[in-house]
């Protein structure tokens, strides 16, 4: 989900050309990479322990 999103920032950003919305785009995707992403795992592994953690270990965490 987080991919698509971020992918179409930057699709959007490259056909408008506009420089700014590459830059808004490649800090949306290290906000979510540093502060979004762990959050949610936190909390996921908070509520589903080993489970999640079993799933974690065999799904890489952007695709």
């Amino acid at each position: 989900m987080y991919l698509g999103r971020v992918m179409q920032l930057f699709a959007l950003a490259i056909y408008l050309g506009n420089l700014p919305g590459l830059l808004g785009a490649l800090l949306f995707a290290i906000y979510l990479d540093r502060v979004q992403i762990p959050a949610e795992e936190q909390a996921l592994t908070e509520r589903f322990s080993g489970d999640y953690l079993n799933y974690r270990s065999g799904v890489r965490r952007w695709l």
